[in-house]
């Protein structure tokens, strides 16, 4: 075997694996020099099989995703590494206030990117290498993700989290969940208020070329500024940043032909 080759994919397979490596974490899981690795993750980087997170770490890359296919969760997510932060950046700088976007990795809700406003009084939002994975249940973006899973998919996901019961309104019960994701559908937007009230998050779903929501993009802002023309701004611009990120996706992972 030649023996690049074998290192190379000795560091996806680790990439596949885990969560975003730093190089330091690469070299010591593969025991390789240093230099070593990051050549090879150079090389991988320039052809799309390696991309780097908004924190400097290392993912699997879009190319993957596009040889994967679009139903594959790791290949969304790598896919999805590269237009989150910029997706999370132009509608923060378009709004001026914090955004993150996450998606659904397994059961659990999973930062990708995220972004500040300029504001004085702003939510403070974890970076994506340091964010808690968390139930999609306790979180705006969370719900949405759920809300747009199809119905074998959120009756798998039932059957081993269960109801959320006080992370969520003391759902207990099928009918109550199902009428609280399908209000989320029907006006394609979620809302949450902090447990004192002082937060208000707004979040919307980030479509595939599949049709299935792969993201959620969501606003994190003082309740007190969501009012008047700014809570107009703040649906509008989500929803329209929502759909450039879609139309992003599309673009760089087309639609099979039928």
């Amino acid at each position: 075997m030649i023996q690049v080759l074998g290192r190379a994919f000795l560091l996806l397979d680790l990439l596949h694996e885990r969560e975003p490596q730093t190089l330091a974490e690469l070299t010591r899981a593969t025991g390789l020099q240093k230099p070593t690795v990051h050549n090879i993750l150079k090389t991988l980087s320039a052809h799309g099989a390696v991309c780097r997170t908004p924190d400097g770490r290392y993912a699997l890359g879009p190319k993957l995703g596009e040889w994967a296919g679009p139903a594959a969760p790791r290949s969304r997510r790598a896919l999805l590494l590269p237009l989150a932060q910029r997706a999370a950046d132009n509608l923060a700088a378009r709004i001026d206030e914090a955004v993150a976007v996450s998606t659904l990795d397994g059961d659990q809700e999973v930062l990708l990117a995220r972004a500040t406003g300029t504001r004085l009084l702003t939510v403070r939002l974890d970076a994506p290498a340091h964010a808690p994975r968390r139930s999609p249940y306790a979180a705006c973006a969370g719900r949405v993700l759920l809300a747009y899973l199809d119905p074998a998919q959120r009756a798998a996901f039932v059957e081993k989290d269960g109801y959320p019961g006080a992370a969520w309104d003391g759902i207990t019960a099928e009918a109550d969940l199902e009428a609280a994701l399908g209000s989320i559908r029907a006006v394609g937007v979620a809302f949450q208020k902090s447990p004192d009230e002082q937060v208000q998050v707004v979040a919307v779903p980030v479509f595939g070329p599949d049709g299935a929501a792969w993201a959620a993009l969501a606003v994190h802002l003082p309740a007190s500024r969501f009012t008047g023309r700014h809570r107009t701004e703040v649906i509008v611009g989500l929803k329209a940043a929502a759909g450039e990120a879609s139309d992003a996706l599309a673009a760089a992972l087309p639609r099979s032909p039928a």
